[in-house]
């Protein structure tokens, strides 16, 4: 089977990290390169956390670091949901828990132009799957449109459309809410998208009883490092929404590069909302009862597979 090349655009948090685990180790996949931006943690700290991850896999793959702030809005960050590291702070006792890192990984171009031209050099091959806020995507969209539509497709891991977001009050997804401008540029590009959002990543849970069973006791790297690493980020659901646990967004966006199978998806015209008050971030469908309707611009995963895909993701963790 001939793998899908990928590029993975990541804003390097807990499920980040392990999105880039189950992407690298799946057999569907040629992971092309590793770009970084700002929003769960900064952008130097998300590049760092990429050459973590790729130390701990003993893998080499191409990593541009990114945007440091949204287009327009200033720049938000949660390190209390992911540690101030945005890896679960392994290293905050002084111990060494990472190999040394391969910093001749990093490239010379920025984000922007090693998306460019990875896309360049196989065209209409790409897929661009997005984990973080879509800065990258939206800059590389305005610096060269002509090469972007030489994209295979899209898959971004953001907004919430049937659903409350997970930002306050409940009308915004964080990836969409940190930089609305992006997405708003990126959902009005003429190319095949499809949304993973919070309808259906809220539905894929893996619980710390789970993580400890599958995971806790297995002596590899990458199955300690995953449950080492979601004990403050299932630490933070658990003070603040009752659930002890955490949802597998990223994961899941990756799962539909690797099997479309996963997710059934519903075509919609979505808008982005850059300037409410209450409701900047918000992914909102048409709705209107009018006869003639909006083009739809996005495939919306509205249903997922939750149990063969948690199924999936645990026994690929668990590989050597």
């Amino acid at each position: 089977m001939e793998k899908k090349r990928v590029i993975l655009d990541t804003d390097t948090g807990v499920d980040d990290a392990m999105a880039i685990i189950f992407g690298i180790k799946s057999e569907a996949l040629q992971i092309e390169a590793i770009t970084t931006v700002a929003g769960n943690v900064d952008v130097e700290k998300c590049t760092r956390n990429v050459l973590r991850v790729l130390a701990l896999m003993n893998k080499k793959v191409p990593v541009g670091k990114g945007c440091d702030r949204p287009l327009v809005k200033p720049q938000f960050s949660v390190p209390s949901v992911h540690g101030a590291d945005g890896l679960g702070d392994l290293e905050e006792d002084g111990k060494t828990f990472y190999p040394p890192l391969d910093k001749s990984l990093l490239s010379k171009l920025h984000a922007v132009d090693l998306i460019l031209e990875s896309i360049n050099n196989h065209h209409d091959e790409i897929t661009l799957v997005a984990t973080g806020p879509l800065t990258n995507i939206a800059s590389a969209i305005l610096k060269d449109p002509r090469t972007m539509r030489k994209i295979k497709e899209i898959i971004v891991m953001g907004g919430a459309v049937n659903v409350p977001g997970n930002i306050p009050p409940g009308a915004a997804e964080f990836n969409i809410y940190v930089d609305p401008h992006a997405a708003e540029i990126v959902l009005g590009f003429a190319l095949p998208l499809t949304l993973v959002g919070l309808d259906v990543t809220h539905q894929v849970r893996l619980t710390r009883n789970l993580v400890a069973q599958e995971l806790g006791s297995k002596s590899d790297k990458i199955p300690q490092f995953i449950f080492k690493a979601t004990e403050k980020y299932m630490d933070f659901y658990r003070d603040n929404q009752g659930y002890d646990g955490c949802y597998l967004h990223d994961p899941l966006a990756v799962g539909v590069a690797i099997d479309q199978s996963y997710v059934k998806a519903e075509e919609m015209k979505i808008y982005v909302e850059t300037e409410g008050k209450v409701t900047s971030g918000m992914t909102m469908p048409f709705r209107h009862p009018m006869l003639k309707k909006e083009s739809p611009n996005v495939s919306v995963c509205v249903e997922v597979d939750h149990k063969r895909f948690l199924s999936n993701f645990l026994r690929i963790a668990k590989e050597s």
